[in-house]
Order: structure tokens, then C-alpha cells, then sequence
């Protein structure tokens, strides 16, 4: 019995912390990212856990806004133009929830 509490343990540890994988120390991966980076080269930095934000078509190009949450619930959003990173920033929730943006 004692056997199968602690793997019971170990298997709740192991599944509340894989949601995090792709995350932990986002906020040191975002001081990684340049300016014209393509998607891919930002995805090796950041990972590919993110948040499809927005997608459209501008005059400048096909515009998508992915938004990457850290573990302590910090959020980032990164702005690609035809897959090129064109702006990054930390996004600032209020206390009556409305968003801001942070430029850094």
C-alpha cells in the first residue's frame, strides 16, 4: 500500500507539472527573441505552447498574434508579419481585466 501511495504521489507531481513544459523561464526566453526572426527561429526560442490571439490579412502582409502565458500567469504576446517577428511584448492585465501592452 505504501508503494502504491507514493507512486500515485509521483504520478500527480509528474502530470501537474507537464502542464509548465515549454514554459518554465519564459520570461529569460523572451530576452532571446529578435526582431526579424522567422517563426521557426522564435519557436526554438520560446516553444510552441502558445495561444492563437489573431490572424489577419493587412496591407503589410498576413498578420498573426500568438500569446505565450508563463507559469505565474505572465503573458506575452508576439506579432509576426508574413512569419517575421515584428514587435514582442509583455501584456498587462488590470485589475477589472482589461488588457494592456507593455512595451520592452
Amino acid at each position: 500500500m505504501k508503494h502504491l501511495s507514493a507512486f500515485l504521489l509521483s504520478i500527480f507531481l509528474f502530470t501537474s507539472c507537464a502542464s509548465t513544459i515549454g514554459t518554465v523561464g519564459l520570461e529569460n526566453k523572451i530576452k532571446n527573441l529578435s526582431i526579424d526572426m522567422s517563426k521557426e527561429e522564435a519557436f526554438k526560442v520560446v516553444g510552441k505552447n502558445y495561444q492563437v490571439m489573431m490572424a489577419s490579412k493587412t496591407k503589410d502582409g498576413n498578420l498573426e498574434v500568438l500569446r505565450y502565458i508563463s507559469p505565474n500567469r505572465i503573458s506575452y504576446l508576439l506579432y509576426f508579419i508574413n512569419g517575421k517577428l515584428i514587435e514582442y511584448h509583455e501584456e498587462i492585465r488590470t485589475s477589472n481585466q482589461q488588457t494592456e501592452s507593455k512595451t520592452m
